[in-house]
């Protein structure tokens, strides 16, 4: 089931990111925006794949691969789908 976005896309962004994030986190952290996926959750390329196809189907939007190796932390994928949302839905 696809999130609704609403009206005020960049806090839902935010708050599906987090909703999603949430059942790849076996680790049980506390997420913040510094949150590494790598040294703090332990994702390693397969993960990330499915966390990514997860996120995209949620938010309806198509995350381009090239920039995945920039998305190092919670912080900077949460800016990076605000924007892709934004261009993708207006």
């Amino acid at each position: 089931m696809k999130a609704e976005l609403g009206s005020d896309k960049s806090s839902n962004v935010r708050k599906v990111v987090l909703e999603v994030l949430k059942d790849f986190n076996k680790k049980g952290i506390v997420i913040s925006d510094s949150t590494s996926f790598v040294g703090d959750l332990e994702f390693d390329s397969l993960l990330v794949m499915e966390f990514i196809s997860e996120l995209e189907d949620q938010l309806d939007v198509s995350v381009p691969i090239n920039i995945l190796p920039d998305i190092e932390t919670v912080g900077i994928l949460i800016v990076n789908a605000k924007r892709i949302v934004r261009e993708e839905h207006g």
